[in-house]
């Protein structure tokens, strides 16, 4: 079990960027690792691969979260709160797989943020994980409720997850949690949901992604508020619906994407095109 060598390792990242030493602040991994309990990555922390990393996980809950050790700043830091965030947090850029090995499929891969209210002064934002792939999870990617937002995933792979990425636990009214995100490069495939929203009031851009084999594509469980879903040079095959539960003051663009076949003839399910609905559009 490899989770308490690299919580050890992020902690003492975060002491020594509070001690002022910035230059301390990335993990370089390559090979295969076991976690058996979470692992918690602090914003101010990179973690690398060094070649192929694998990472098989068998842990309740979360087995990575992101967030924060620690509220404060260097006495000397003359940036924002967020600058440090301007990064590529993981990187696997010689490929890497994040996998579930237990029995538990009620748990999360990555988690990002809190459910606890820290102000909008310790924002989740601005980052980028990219190069990996996670694999046979309940949640692939959990955005927890307040402050997570402008954050772009490239190349990456969710496969055999019942929910690729999510916004959210349950249905609730979040603070600034799915603002500008950007999928760039990715691929979902075999789930119930590529993405699911248990959130209003956000926005997604969507670039060269492939979502395969999956009931739903896009899926609303929040009936409130206003979502808004821009699809560019992505490839649909073998869905059920490419979207579910878009209502009220909903827009999808879908623009240069081939949609192959889909697996019971619909391509939207429960939308309400009345007034004040949903407004979709098909570009060539």
């Amino acid at each position: 079990d490899s989770s308490s060598v690299f919580n050890s390792a992020f902690a003492f990242i975060n002491a020594q960027w509070l001690a002022g030493n910035y230059g301390i602040n990335t993990v370089m991994c390559e090979g295969k690792y076991k976690w058996l309990s979470q692992v918690t990555m602090p914003l101010c922390a990179r973690l690398r691969g060094n070649g192929y990393v694998t990472i098989l996980t068998d842990v309740t809950g979360s087995a990575l979260k992101l967030d924060y050790l620690s509220q404060q700043l260097p006495a000397d830091f003359d940036g924002n709160k967020q600058d440090w965030q301007y990064a590529e947090l993981i990187n696997f850029d010689q490929g890497g797989l994040f996998k579930n090995i237990g029995t538990d499929l009620t748990n999360t891969c990555i988690e990002i943020g809190r459910d606890e209210n820290l102000g909008n002064t310790y924002p989740y934002c601005r980052y980028k994980l990219c190069n990996f792939r996670i694999y046979n999870y309940n949640i692939g990617i959990l955005h927890n409720k307040y402050n997570v937002f402008l954050g772009k995933y490239e190349n990456i792979s969710f496969e055999t997850n019942v929910t690729g990425v999510q916004f959210c636990v349950s249905p609730t009214t979040s603070t600034n949690s799915g603002e500008n995100m950007t999928f760039i490069n990715c691929l979902f495939a075999s789930g119930t949901n590529g993405i699911l929203w248990n959130t209003a009031g956000w926005d997604v851009s969507i670039i060269n992604t492939s979502f395969d084999f999956l009931t739903n594509c896009f899926n609303k469980a929040a009936s409130t508020g206003y979502g808004k879903i821009s699809v560019t040079d992505s490839h649909f095959e073998g869905f059920t619906y490419i979207a579910k539960g878009f209502k009220q003051f909903d827009v999808i663009t879908i623009s240069q994407c081939t949609l192959m076949f889909q697996r019971n003839g619909n391509i939207f399910d429960d939308i309400n095109t009345t007034q004040n609905g949903s407004y979709i559009s098909f570009e060539n």
